[in-house]
């Protein structure tokens, strides 16, 4: 939980660009790979892993947009892993374009614009595959 005196350092921000970023280059580069090995274990846990400390490392800091973005692919991977939901080409796309949308994201957060992403469609998007 964070606390109501909660300050969003500028060393603490830096810290999370440079995190996110790195877990957004994981993201790419395993969605990438899991297009050509579709049901790839290793890569679905890759995925899983980047989204869910993407996801905990922005609600810390209070970036909703990417918080929440990134809890609704949490939730479709973890489906995935469990074999519950076969992943398919069209989802490739989907997490490509998610992926794009939470490098903007964080790219809003470096210029502290806000570019009023529509984030309703992607979430739908994946909360009609879970």
């Amino acid at each position: 939980m964070i606390e109501e005196n909660f300050i969003q350092s500028e060393e603490m921000v830096k810290l999370f660009i440079s995190e996110a970023e790195e877990y957004l280059e994981l993201l790419e580069q395993s969605v990438v790979k899991l297009e050509k090995d579709l049901q790839n274990p290793d890569l679905l846990d890759n995925v899983f892993r980047a989204v869910h400390t993407l996801k905990s490392m922005a609600a810390t800091m209070e970036f909703k947009d990417i918080a929440a973005l990134s809890h609704e692919m949490e939730n479709l991977f973890y489906l995935l892993r469990a074999g519950r939901v076969k992943v398919t080409l069209e989802m490739v796309t989907l997490f490509l374009k998610c992926r794009d949308t939470l490098k903007l994201l964080k790219d809003e957060v470096i210029s502290g614009e806000n570019k009023k992403n529509d984030l309703a469609l992607l979430i739908d998007e994946l909360k009609k595959l879970q």
